[in-house]
């Protein structure tokens, strides 16, 4: 008798899942007693050989039983529940392009600050205000038990790349490793920045009434000139007493800093601007040249100066410089000059450049013409201010540090994407109408009106012209202090909810041989304890621990891990330790280091280490991992458990 189709379709079932649990060492013995190897079933599979008849004859023996295709069944989709609930780091081009497996030349770094917001990510999940979007997508971050930071000060890039030998159980951990750029060093720099990222719900809220979101209170708390001082050769000036005062005190007709509008690295990149970095945008700006040699620290008295240029089609294909204007804060022209290009010009592009071929009979100047004279012009801290300024920058083939775009200080529609023309922001803004010349636009024109915009908005606030950021501080409370938003958050159900759950308890352990950084302006605690000082209570929601050397703190780091959801020790290492003779030593105890907190860490739990804060070099590396289950574990697991 023909078997049924129902039959054949369970005979298929059944070898489909006997193939399958033989490939994955999901068969009986293995759920049963732990004891057999991957790859060591005794059920044949069926992907060896190609059936005789497409449709089996019920006198055949079956691959497995019915009680077995059950047991597999259920133990394969456990396995598949499992897999789907792991969180899990994946990259994006711009991460993979900062991969220490990408050949150094080719190689673009990631920054500090996206680090910072993988570990926002992990900490927060669909909450965060920033996300690692950029580089890299961490996927079921829900499922994150916990956030583990190492921040090694006093080795670098050099040190892991020169001697990866050394580092066995780092390489055995970690499959994402990544050039980092690291801020400048100074003594607890690296520690303040990794302390800005809030640690708990009650300073997320906190500080969301006291800055209208936790995005903006993020941007308030961070330094918007640290990591340009990593890329640029920007002069560490020392302040005379008083002086940094002085700088930083405000012009009569500003209510903030200009400092706060300035682009960071990381949109500078995203926004097509030059910068001095290596890969790919070495190769790119490899001609370009920088405004000054050497740069002052801007400070809110820096001056601004707008600058807009125009372009013509040469016979290459693309837009080449063939006019620029500077004006200054008074809206004076203080540079003004046709620009020949080096290319036959095919197209003047007159409705939009106001370019002419009669004009262009009086260009004398080249592009090495005036990057030379923009470079006598420009003072050291000048601050350059357009409407997309990346365009007239890679024009010029110039690179600079202090710029504010307009096109994204400005924002009309609520999303960051989509951009508003300096036309509509001049008449909505200003009441002025520009580029209605049917000659062409007027490059002064619009540097004097990118100029205007910034002025107002610094004269306004930061969320004048924002709809984004006007919608976010809506509730924003001005009246209270500090003092009294953090008692009124500490009194909340949530706060106290936490407080039930030592799992949520973050805890900041630190050797002393890293400076005590001023940790009190990041986050809710009032000091750091020494070996058997004050309680967890007395020192606020933040378990901080200080100890006596890097052993005693990663011991520290390694016994009270379970108890955290978010931990970040910080060690370093003194120039004794790094010499040539101790350095393979020194660098050998690290990697121990490293094994024996992920080794103490729970599983689905982030790991990251950061390398970096040397005097010589702000080349650093991170080292980011998401510890799994592994096999092992799981066998291991089993022949704990009580034989029946």
């Amino acid at each position: 008798m023909a078997p049924s189709k129902q039959e054949i379709r369970l005979e298929k079932k059944k070898k489909k899942v006997a193939a399958l649990a033989n490939l994955t060492g999901l068969h009986e013995e293995d759920i049963a007693a732990g004891t057999s190897e991957p790859g060591c079933s005794q059920i044949p599979s069926v992907c060896d050989t190609e059936p005789e008849h497409k449709r089996p004859k019920m006198d055949e023996k079956t691959t497995v039983s019915r009680k077995e295709y059950r047991k597999l069944k259920k133990a394969l989709e456990e396995k598949k529940k499992q897999l789907k609930s792991v969180p899990k780091i994946k990259l994006k081009t711009q991460g993979e392009v900062a991969s220490l497996d990408v050949r150094a030349c080719d190689r673009i770094p990631i920054f500090l600050e996206d680090i910072q917001h993988l570990l926002m990510q992990s900490v927060f999940g669909k909450e965060s205000p920033r996300t690692p979007w950029r580089w890299c997508t961490l996927e079921k971050h829900q499922q994150v038990t916990q956030t583990v930071v190492l921040v090694i000060e006093g080795i670098y890039l050099y040190h892991y790349s020169a001697y990866q030998e050394t580092f066995s159980e780092t390489k055995k951990i970690f499959h994402t490793k990544l050039e980092t750029v690291m801020p400048p060093y100074q003594e607890g720099r690296i520690v303040e920045e990794f302390a800005s990222v809030p640690l708990t719900m009650s300073q997320r809220e906190l500080l969301i009434r006291q800055y209208g979101s936790l995005e903006e209170a993020l941007e308030a708390m961070q330094d918007p000139i640290l990591m340009l001082k990593s890329i640029f050769p920007i002069e560490q000036t020392i302040p005379l007493e008083g002086s940094r005062v002085e700088k930083n005190k405000l012009p009569p007709e500003d209510v903030f800093s200009r400092t706060k509008l300035l682009l960071s690295p990381l949109q500078m990149i995203d926004e097509g601007y030059p910068l001095p970095l290596r890969g790919e945008l070495a190769t790119k700006c490899q001609d370009y040249l920088l405004t000054k040699d050497k740069y002052a620290e801007v400070t809110a008295q820096s001056p601004i100066f707008g600058l807009d240029c125009e372009m013509c089609k040469t016979n290459l294909g693309y837009n080449e410089l063939t006019r620029i204007s500077i004006v200054n804060e008074m809206y004076e022209s203080v540079y003004e000059t046709l620009v020949m290009p080096p290319n036959p010009i095919v197209d003047y592009l007159t409705p939009y450049s106001g370019i002419t071929a009669e004009m262009m009979k009086e260009a004398r100047k080249t592009v090495p013409d005036v990057q030379r004279e923009i470079r006598e012009l420009l003072p050291a801290d000048a601050i350059l201010v357009g409407q997309s300024l990346n365009v007239d920058l890679n024009a010029m083939g110039m690179m600079h540090p202090y710029v504010i775009d307009t096109s994204i200080i400005y924002n009309l529609t609520g999303d960051k994407r989509f951009k508003s023309k300096l036309q509509v922001l001049a008449r909505e803004f200003l009441g002025e109408k520009i580029q209605e010349n049917p000659e062409g636009h007027d490059s002064v024109e619009d540097s004097v009106a990118t100029v205007k915009l910034v002025k107002l908005k610094l004269s306004k606030g930061m969320e004048f012209g924002d709809v984004a950021l006007t919608k976010k501080r809506e509730n924003r409370h001005k009246d209270k202090s500090f003092e009294q938003l953090l008692a009124e958050i500490e009194g909340t159900s949530l706060e106290k909810s936490l407080q039930k759950g030592r799992k949520e308890l973050p805890a900041l352990i630190v050797s002393s041989t890293a400076t005590k950084a001023n940790y009190e302006q990041y986050i809710a605690s009032k000091r750091i304890t020494q070996d058997g000082g004050k309680t967890d209570e007395e020192c606020g929601k933040i378990s901080c621990y200080q100890k006596k050397n890097n052993k005693a703190a990663i011991a520290k780091t390694c016994a009270n891990i379970m108890d955290s959801a978010f931990a970040m020790t910080h060690v370093k290492l003194d120039s004794s330790q790094l010499t040539d003779e101790r350095l393979p030593d020194t660098l050998a105890r690290v990697d121990k280091w490293i094994g024996m907190i992920w080794k103490a860490m729970a599983y689905n739990g982030l790991f990251v280490v950061v390398m970096g804060g040397s005097p010589i070099s702000s080349s650093g590396a991170s080292f980011m991992e998401v510890k799994k289950l592994s096999r092992a574990d799981k066998l291991e697991k089993l022949e704990k458990l009580p034989k029946k």
